[in-house]
């Protein structure tokens, strides 16, 4: 069986490399980015250098992906890395994974697009068994606290689905 292809913005791929999952994910998944994306994570590596590392660590298919007029007006709200991504996420009809929870109506209303969040990545690490349930938990705790996710509607999905899930 091939490797879910998905894309992904800057954000979901800091979240899922600060829980140390990118790596995990790299089995399962083909990343798919934006060179916007991948600018904006070499920006942000000059300074973080756990951020450095997802460049240096993760292998990416990366795709230049061309605003359309109509969305510029959306900076206001979203960076251009995220912009981007859901530019393409709409052209090649693939799921993107995004964790920018405050544009989501927004982005919703602007692109017709799949949405996964960072949370979903884990939960398809436990279905593959390469995290247990009270793993997963832990990474998604741990996502919480360093994402500043308390009432966040990411974390309390995340919260149901393990709930419903795995009684946890």
């Amino acid at each position: 069986m091939g490797k879910v292809e998905l894309i992904f913005d800057t954000s979901s791929l800091i979240s899922l490399k600060s829980v140390d999952c990118l790596k995990l994910l790299s089995e399962f998944v083909e990343f798919f980015v934006t060179t916007d994306v991948k600018n904006e994570l070499a920006g942000l590596g000059r300074t973080d250098k756990n951020v450095e590392t997802i460049l240096e660590e993760m292998k990416f298919s990366e795709t230049f992906a061309t605003i359309p007029d109509k969305y510029k007006k959306l900076y206001k709200w979203l960076g251009k890395g995220e912009i981007s991504s859901l530019v393409l996420a709409q052209n090649e009809n693939k799921e993107i994974v995004i964790d920018d929870i405050e544009a989501l109506e927004i982005i919703l209303n602007e692109f017709k697009v799949k949405i996964k969040f960072s949370i979903h990545m884990i939960y398809l690490l436990v279905l593959k068994k390469k995290l247990t349930p009270k793993e997963g938990l832990e990474k998604i705790e741990q996502l919480r606290d360093v994402r500043s996710w308390e009432s966040n509607v990411i974390y309390q999905t995340a919260r149901r689905i393990w709930k419903k899930e795995f009684n946890l």
